[in-house]
């Protein structure tokens, strides 16, 4: 067997083998419409769409601020951002706060909200931590009537949450606007509320993992999903890709990211083995002769010679001065822009300005040529002279 078969044979049993490999979940909270992760959002962003069917759901990329800046909305929109922890700067506060209060909506769903909005609001957060970092969340009572909250017992929905408890409070001192639409095993520990604001609302609810791929999958978290989402407004839908934390940290470095999937971390290590190979079979391969290339000719100048020697030994002086001052002339127009020189004493002070040369070396030049243009004949020491006063002309 040949060395490029075997180089063949092992890549592909390479390959095979990692194809072959079992695949473990990646339980990373990510919230992100981009993965399919149990904690993953692809499948929450699939079912919004069937939810709200009448809306067009624009994806954000960037922050509040340039979202609202680069798009000129002409319907009333619904901002949905998901996150383990979501906070703002304070320009992106301040253009949330005024697309809502000109009669948008806003649906933020956290268990760390941005300290900022919350002061702003007007409510806080309390965390309850079990022995075990294990809650359930018994009897979450989805209020089907707004007016019916504390006296409602329909619809409870119980989720075993590996994480603590969390919920709002202050409720006594929040607008007397506000509506609770979900609370926990007590009717003071909410969960889940609406906040009207200028003209829109707020929709603040405190367990993102609700909206993950591993608890939409299951008959009650869809059911829970499908009530949740049914007091938010039929809008069209901005749906947030920017605050995602997992997103900004593997934006740090494109080979971590590579690293950070399994299937593309072994196709980045197996091609670093694949060259190895290649090199280790490849370099006792025998090296060609290495022809000898000859450097190409100047015809041209071998040209210039024929011609030269030519009208040399042909004795006409007078064709190769032409010659001699027709090169010159072609050197001033093309180098110093001086089209059509008669070389006369007018034109000496510019060509002086323009070179080097002395106003006497002009001069002398200038002289040389007249002298040679008005005479049938030129002897050889004319000539020399012309050519060396032409050469040093062009060549300084």
């Amino acid at each position: 067997m040949g060395n490029r078969k075997k180089i063949a044979f092992y890549v592909c049993l390479i390959l095979l083998v990692a194809y072959l490999m079992p695949v473990e979940k990646n339980w990373q909270e990510s919230y992100s419409q981009k993965h399919n992760w149990p904690y993953g959002a692809e499948v929450t962003r699939a079912v919004w769409q069937d939810l709200f069917p009448q809306s067009i759901i624009t994806e954000a990329d960037l922050p509040i601020w340039n979202t609202m800046r680069d798009n000129e909305f002409t319907s009333k929109q619904l901002y949905v951002i998901f996150d383990r922890q979501i906070s703002f700067d304070s320009l992106d506060r301040s253009s949330l706060l005024d697309f809502v209060y000109t009669g948008n909506s806003a649906f933020i769903v956290s268990d760390r909200l941005d300290s900022g909005l919350l002061d702003t609001l007007n409510i806080t957060k309390k965390y309850r931590v079990s022995e075990d970092l294990t809650s359930i969340i018994n009897g979450l009572n989805v209020i089907t009537s707004e007016q019916d909250f504390f006296e409602s017992k329909d619809s409870s929905y119980s989720f075993s949450i590996k994480d603590y408890e969390k919920y709002f409070t202050n409720i006594d001192t929040v607008s007397n606007d506000m509506i609770a639409l979900a609370y926990g095993a007590d009717t003071s520990e909410l969960t889940y509320v609406k906040i009207p604001f200028g003209e829109g609302s707020f929709y603040l609810h405190n367990q993102p993992l609700l909206l993950t791929n591993y608890y939409v999958l299951s008959d009650e978290g869809k059911r829970y999903l499908e009530q949740m989402a049914s007091y938010l407004p039929s809008y069209d839908i901005i749906w947030d890709n920017n605050y995602k934390a997992i997103e900004k940290m593997r934006a740090e470095s494109p080979l971590k990211v590579i690293l950070s999937y399994d299937t593309m971390r072994w196709a980045y290590w197996l091609s670093v083995l694949g060259l190895l190979l290649f090199f280790v079979f490849r370099i006792k391969r025998r090296q060609r002769i290495i022809p000898v290339v000859e450097p190409p000719t100047n015809d041209s100048l071998d040209f210039a010679k024929t011609m030269g020697n030519l009208y040399f030994n042909s004795a006409d002086n007078k064709t190769l001065a032409q010659k001699k001052i027709a090169i010159l002339k072609e050197y001033l127009s093309r180098k110093l822009y001086l089209s059509d020189i008669t070389f006369g004493d007018d034109e000496v002070a510019n060509v002086v300005n323009k070179t080097n040369h002395t106003n006497e070396e002009v001069v002398k030049l200038f002289n040389v040529i007249n002298a040679i243009n008005n005479t049938e004949t030129v002897g050889d020491g004319q000539l020399k002279v012309l050519n060396r006063l032409v050469n040093k002309m062009t060549q300084k």
